[in-house]
């Protein structure tokens, strides 16, 4: 069947829509053109153009944008839909030459630039050739990098912060999270201040019932320069 002209498509949890599309009924592939939209559930996904196959779930689009749970976004020259997980039945997705957020905003606070990545929901997504920006402003490069889907609490890297103070200067801070259990975490991170020197950190915190609660704060700097005038930085 050749649609066009305002097409939609539903079948089941999946909907398409787009300006012209091909159905080949008996081998389910799907071909879209102009406009096109899909959507698994609450997962959204638009690009210029399309090809799908409702049998065995999977296809692809270009000049892609993405939005997917638990709260992802996505960009890509390249979007696939990949098999669901066996495991858990979630949504898995591969991205070349494209980017991935969890800021809604058009130009997001950051984000990771990847030439190729692989995305499974409530898991992790792999990164590969990665740079990670704070609005426009480059922070690191890493030829591969791994970042938590999880709806939970999953160990990995926390969002990095960048602040300027007048007597610290550029304030650049990357932490990471460890899970520990139901009732335990931790994290561990690097404090760069330009003009006083690098900042180690660590927080351990636990709640063993509704009763209980404990935390444990370690700050570490050996100042290059001190901010105070009462202070000797040797």
């Amino acid at each position: 069947f050749t649609l066009s002209g305002d097409v939609e498509i539903w079948k089941d949890m999946f909907k398409l829509r787009a300006d012209w599309v091909q159905i080949h009924q008996w081998s389910g592939k799907i071909e879209a053109r102009g406009n096109v939209s899909l959507k698994f559930d609450k997962d959204i996904l638009t690009g210029d153009t399309a090809e799908f196959n409702f049998n065995t779930g999977t296809g692809w689009l270009t000049n892609a944008r993405a939005s997917v749970e638990p709260q992802l976004f996505l960009e890509a020259e390249t979007l696939v839909k990949l098999p669901d997980n066996e495991s858990n039945g979630q949504g898995q997705y591969a991205i070349y030459d494209g980017m991935i957020t969890a800021c809604s905003s058009e130009s997001p606070a950051w984000r990771f630039d990847t030439g190729y990545a692989v995305i499974r929901m409530e898991n992790y997504a792999h990164l590969n050739k990665v740079s990670a920006w704070i609005k426009k402003m480059p922070v690191f490069w890493t030829p591969y990098f791994f970042y938590p889907t999880k709806t939970d609490r999953a160990t990995g890297l926390l969002t990095p912060s960048l602040k300027w103070s007048s007597s610290r200067g550029l304030i650049y801070s990357q932490e990471f999270f460890l899970n520990l259990g139901e009732t335990m975490d931790a994290t561990v991170g690097l404090t760069y201040h330009s003009i006083i020197g690098l900042q180690e950190n660590f927080e351990f915190r636990n709640a063993f019932s509704q009763f209980s609660r404990g935390e444990l704060h370690f700050e570490h700097i050996r100042e290059d320069e001190s901010p105070s005038e009462n202070r000797d930085p040797e």
